[in-house]
């Protein structure tokens, strides 16, 4: 019997991967993080796309986030407002006790700065 092999990544000490929705909203964040917003907007912007079609709320909220930061960064208060105010919709999901903490304070967090 042959031992199964843990997943990619897991035998350097790094997590797996994740889904592809995820996975390009990491690739957004690493580019934000490495001072390129045109390409952190292009793959956040994939990353959107791919959860429009499948309807995935709480990666929309994640998303919407992303993007609102990525527009309080260059100075666009009008795309971060609106950006900032659907990831809050979306966060919101069915109210108090069944929302989507994380994304909700964020979203709170960047209109509070407008």
């Amino acid at each position: 019997m042959t031992k199964a092999r843990p997943p990619f990544g897991c035998a350097q000490g790094r997590p797996p991967l994740r889904s592809g929705r995820r996975r390009r909203l990491d690739v957004a964040r690493w580019h934000r993080a490495k001072g390129d917003p045109d390409s952190a907007r292009a793959a956040a912007l994939e990353a959107l796309s791919i959860a429009d079609r499948a309807e995935y709320r709480l990666v929309q909220a994640d998303c919407h986030n992303l993007l609102a930061r990525l527009a309080f960064d260059s100075g666009d208060k009008e795309t971060c407002r609106k950006e900032a105010e659907i990831a809050h919709e979306r966060a919101w999901c069915d109210g108090p006790g069944h929302s989507y903490k994380p994304a909700l304070d964020e979203a709170d967090r960047l209109l509070a700065q407008l």
